[in-house]
């Protein structure tokens, strides 16, 4: 069993210190640094920092401006080999509306033409006669796919054949990294899918005589690299030592750095035409720590300027890239790190804790899926100190079986609530078998697995009810906490923060998939994160996670991944700090409201179509729901009617959630 004291009290005192530091707009980049203090540019917001990025690279105005939208990368990942052809700044806008501090820029800088990067759903209409309106040229770059779009860019660039380069149209990092490069260089880079080399890209690759790849095989799978002429991989373990190894192939000086976040693309976007302008590489930092196989360049930075506020590049890291700063000694990958795989398991939950001296495993995927065990193989996983199953769902324990029947597993945690289901009765049959220790904690109870606590939040006691009866457990791994909390719903969080728990964390795996039962506004106030990840399938019949708490972690400021999105996430800490990694890029944007047919009013059926009084009556008698087609059980539905039903677009089906029986 492992160490347990149900007695101790954990006070943890945080002390933040917040220096505001506010220097003069820069007139040149080529100025003193202050207090030894790298150069910042940045403003309030993304589009502030383009702002301030260009008012740096180009003082006194410039005749071209490159535009894209600020709200995602795809159709602009391209787009600094134009902005360094027409010497012009990289600004950004929110899709639907000109964005006025980018407007006021625009006029700044005496601008005759604005190059939009993308199509309407992009970049609107309506940005484009706004723009029109201020007596601009305005011309659209754009195809029907950010790989065409990639292609137009670069036949406007007009290459002669001799190189490409090729990075991942899915993640941004890669290709931004490689951009001032290749700008100077007038090389296109063009975009692929990670197993599939898209039509549009393979058109103009014919006759080119080298290509680069950006990016491992995560990246740019093997499939895509062996169709590509001459291809050449640069790659590293991850988006930051890709980075260095771009300088390190192309023997790029670094003297002068630029250095963006490696979490988000606007700052190295708009950042990218004017490293390029200077002819300067881009160095990719995680907010508050430079990682590892940066930190050997430091040495040879004699000027950073780093692209955007400390919200994307910390203090600490400010304060690393002083010319007269010591390194502290380097983390021991094999000794010192843990590892949090949010494992991509689809509409489920698998979470792995992988540290120096413990290995813990909260849930077990899907019952009708087989990836969790293959993960954990192929990240080195022998044995497991700890099996946390939260509840007996079987999105939640559905692999257990396998697991247990794969590994040693020392201990198994379990709530205590009964399911009828066969796969809770496989489970309960492998925990017996297996030999492992069995324990049911509840609330209050603090244990150590290795250099790992875990405090228990919930339950304090049983009712019955699955999602109140959820494991909830804070994981504290030197200074930083992470916090999983199961299925538990809203009743279950109050309950939490009314016992008095210390419930604050880093790093908070959004309740049941991030849905609307729970994550509610005064639990999110108690925790604090600065790091919401969910695990939820894509096209989920649930709609996880539900638009209202996307959109109050995203009001809140929280930074919001989603397995959905960026399959599987790993968060990476040596107890100090944390990184960020994301097994493919993507923006998680703010679900479209849709009326749900199993939960709508009476009055809401009636605005989808062919849905009037009687059949809005019966589709409530009917309930519940699996799908759309099962609306053609409501008298007067046929095929032709459900059609337009779904070509409408309004209705959706959540589903309750299912008692598996299998």
């Amino acid at each position: 069993m492992f160490f347990k004291n149900r007695h101790v009290s954990v006070i943890v005192t945080l002390f933040l210190v917040f220096i505001l530091v506010f220097t003069p707009a820069l007139e040149t980049l080529a100025g003193t640094h202050v207090s030894g203090e790298p150069d910042r540019l940045a403003g309030q917001n993304r589009y502030e920092t383009a702002v301030e990025i260009s008012k740096a690279g180009w003082p006194d105005g410039a005749e071209t401006v490159i535009l894209a939208t600020g709200e995602r990368f795809p159709d602009a990942l391209a787009g600094t080999t134009l902005a360094y052809k027409y010497d012009a700044p990289i600004l950004l806008t929110r899709g639907k509306e000109l964005t006025d501090v980018t407007k006021k820029e625009i006029q700044r800088l005496k601008a005759k033409k604005v190059i939009i990067l993308g199509g309407e759903s992009a970049v609107s209409k309506q940005v484009e006669n706004a723009l029109k309106n201020i007596q601009l040229e305005v011309e659209r770059i754009y195809g029907n796919t950010r790989y065409e779009t990639a292609v137009k860019i670069a036949e406007r660039l007009g290459y002669d054949k001799e190189t490409v380069i090729i990075a991942s149209g899915q993640n941004f990092p890669d290709a931004l990294a490689v951009a001032p490069y290749a700008a100077k260089e007038g090389i296109p880079i063009l975009l692929t899918q990670r197993d599939k080399l898209p039509t549009e890209t393979k058109e103009p690759l014919k006759g080119v005589r080298q290509t680069y790849v950006i990016g491992g095989t995560q990246a740019v799978g093997e499939e895509v690299f062996v169709e590509l002429p001459n291809a050449k991989r640069i790659f590293g373990q991850n988006r930051y030592e890709t980075a260095v190894k771009i300088i390190e192939e192309f023997g790029l000086d670094t003297s002068k750095s630029f250095v963006a976040t490696g979490e988000d693309f606007a700052d190295a976007l708009t950042g990218a035409a004017l490293a390029a302008k200077e002819g300067s590489p881009i160095l990719l930092v995680a907010k508050e720590r430079v990682p590892e196989h940066v930190q050997p360049l430091l040495e040879t930075i004699r000027e950073a300027i780093i692209l955007g506020g400390p919200g994307a590049v910390g203090q600490k890291v400010a304060e690393q890239l002083r010319p007269d700063h010591t390194l502290p000694p380097k983390d021991d990958p094999d000794g010192e790190l843990l590892y949090g795989h949010f494992i991509d398991v689809g509409q489920g939950d698998a979470t792995l804790l992988q540290g120096p001296d413990f290995t813990v495993l909260i849930d077990a995927g899907r019952h009708d899926r087989n990836d969790v065990v293959p993960y954990l193989q192929s990240v080195g996983v022998e044995s497991i100190d700890l099996l946390v199953l939260t509840h007996p769902h079987a999105d939640h324990i559905g692999q257990a079986d396998k697991v247990l029947n794969t590994f040693e597993v020392t201990e198994v945690w379990m709530s205590g609530d009964e399911h009828t289901s066969l796969t809770f009765e496989r489970v309960i049959d492998a925990i017996a078998e297996s030999g492992a220790n069995y324990n049911e904690p509840r609330a209050g109870e603090v244990y150590e697995i290795g250099s790992l606590t875990i405090e228990v939040v919930n339950p304090d006691e049983l009712t019955g009810d699955f999602h109140e009866g959820s494991i909830s457990l804070r994981a504290i791994y030197g200074d930083i906490k992470f916090l999983f909390t199961g299925d538990a719903e809203a009743q279950t969080e109050k309950a939490m923060i009314e016992r008095g728990h210390d419930l604050k964390a880093h790093i908070f795996q959004a309740g049941h998939h991030g849905s609307s039962t729970s994550n509610t506004q005064e639990f999110l106030e108690a925790v604090q994160p600065e790091i919401i990840i969910y695990s939820a399938g894509k096209d989920n019949p649930y709609g996880h996670p539900h638009k209202e708490v996307v959109q109050r972690i995203l009001d809140m400021g929280i930074a919001l991944y989603g397995t959905d999105v960026h399959g599987t996430v790993i968060v990476e800490t040596d107890g100090k700090t944390y990184e960020i990694n994301t097994e493919v890029g993507g923006e998680i944007e703010i679900p479209v409201e849709c009326i749900d047919i199993n939960s709508a009013s009476f009055e809401e059926l009636q605005q989808i179509v062919h849905i009037g009084p009687e059949r809005a009556q019966q589709i409530i008698e009917l309930r519940p729901f699996y799908s759309l087609d099962d609306l053609l059980r409501v008298d007067g539905i046929g095929p032709s009617r459900l059609q337009d039903i779904k070509d409408q677009g309004l209705a959706c089906v959540h589903p309750p959630e299912e008692d598996e029986t299998n």
